[in-house]
Formats: structure tokens, C-alpha cells, sequence
């Protein structure tokens, strides 16, 4: 009697499972990327045999405007951020659909028994 509702209940603890599963692999990718940002940028700064003080200095120079052109790819930089926040919201948004649509399934069922 209860076989379709049962059904779409194993289907939408899979779906929350991976919700989490993608939710854990985006936390751990934006480490990840993170990590290898700030090793390359340490690298960067040693290659070039830099003190703390002098790559300081640089960097406030480039923040008053001093440097032009240096930030000219901020903006590539912030459209691909925004594309990749934009297929995360996609994303999400299908999945949110998925459980609707399950959780409307089991209205359904509900109704007719």
C-alpha cells in the first residue's frame, strides 16, 4: 500500500545525500583552490627574492592606482567567479526542483490513498 510513497522517500534521502556530497566536494575544491593560489603567489614572491616589507610596498602602490594596468584582470577574474557561482545556482536549482517534484509525488500519493 505504502510501496510508492516509500519509494519516493529512499529517493529523496539519495537526492539529499547528494546534495552533500556536492555541497563537502565544492567546500573542498575552493580549499584546494585557495591553497594552490596562495602557494603559487608564495612562490611567486620568493622567486623574485622579495621582502614582506617590499611586496607591501608594491601592493599599496598598485591599490592607489600607481601601477595602471597591473589589476586589468580583476574583471576576467570576476567573470569567471560569477560564471562558476552562476552553474553552482544551477545546479542547485535542479536539484531543488528534483525534491519538489518528489516531495509533490508524495502529496499525490497521499491524496489518492
Amino acid at each position: 500500500m505504502f510501496e510508492r510513497l516509500e519509494k519516493y522517500r529512499a529517493e529523496l534521502e539519495r537526492a539529499k545525500a547528494r546534495r552533500a556530497e556536492l555541497d563537502a566536494r565544492v567546500k573542498e575544491l575552493e580549499r584546494k583552490c585557495k591553497e594552490e593560489e596562495n602557494a603559487q603567489i608564495h612562490g611567486m614572491v620568493h622567486a623574485m627574492n622579495m621582502t614582506p616589507e617590499q611586496l607591501q610596498k608594491i601592493l599599496a602602490s598598485v591599490s592607489e592606482g600607481k601601477l595602471p594596468g597591473i589589476l586589468k584582470d580583476q574583471d576576467d577574474y570576476d567573470d569567471d567567479l560569477e560564471q562558476l557561482e552562476a552553474e553552482i545556482a544551477a545546479d542547485e536549482a535542479k536539484e531543488f526542483e528534483e525534491v519538489e517534484k518528489v516531495l509533490g509525488d508524495l502529496e499525490e500519493a497521499d491524496n489518492e490513498d
